[in-house]
């Protein structure tokens, strides 16, 4: 019935089964990969400041850690800012820096990170 060499090995209603198998697993495949995505939407929160309980409160969720209430937030917008106060902080260190990661290339900044660390 099916010219295939497997026939004589294995039963032909085996061989019907096995090829359904493989045509369905290809079509979800093809749908899985193909169909619309969901529909839904991302619309504006509401804007908590950033030392309200609220905001602290929906952080805490987010992060799953305490917030220790007696340190300061500082929002910093972009690289230039933020090196800069990182700089600062480290010059302000007493005993100790901790980072989580850092790259460093060539250049002011990543000179002045090092000569800071020392």
């Amino acid at each position: 019935m099916l010219p295939l060499l497997a026939e004589s090995l294995v039963s032909t209603t085996f061989l019907i089964i096995a090829y359904a198998a493989i045509i369905i697993v290809f079509v979800l495949i093809l749908v899985a990969l193909f169909a619309p995505g969901l529909g839904y939407k991302v619309s504006a929160g509401v804007a908590w400041a950033n030392d309200s309980d609220e905001f602290l409160h929906m952080l805490e969720a987010l992060v799953c850690a305490k917030i220790n209430r007696h340190t300061e937030l500082t929002v910093l917008t972009n690289g230039e800012r933020f090196y800069e106060e990182e700089l600062r902080a480290m010059s302000a260190a007493e005993y100790s820096i901790n980072l989580e990661a850092y790259i460093f290339h060539e250049g002011d900044i990543g000179n002045r990170s090092v000569r800071a660390r020392r």
